[in-house]
């Protein structure tokens, strides 16, 4: 049951956050090939991480190593995305970078 809630509220933000992110950083005039990038490397994501999932759990009889290292990088890539929105809100009211 958690399992599910917790997808329920993920899942929706593959397809809602990426156009609103890249209207939001890039505006509406390269927003099509914005969107277009990031759409073809979050699927990109999808089809190496799960064969790279299964190795994990293949080489070391555990989920849990892969799941490791995929929260590691989500806070890496949390932390990126927070310098990114600052630099581009200060590059929006221009400021230097």
């Amino acid at each position: 049951v958690i399992c599910v809630i917790i997808l329920a509220i993920a899942l929706p933000l593959q397809t809602i956050m990426l156009p609103l992110i890249a209207k939001e950083l890039f505006g509406l005039k390269s927003y099509n090939h914005i969107v277009g990038i990031l759409v073809s490397v979050a699927y990109a994501g999808f089809a190496v991480g799960i064969p790279l999932m299964n190795a994990v759990y293949d080489m070391f009889g555990s989920y849990i190593p892969g799941f490791a290292v995929a929260c590691v990088l989500m806070l890496v890539a949390t932390v990126i995305f927070q310098f990114v929105i600052n630099g581009s809100n200060k590059y929006k009211k221009g400021e230097t970078v």
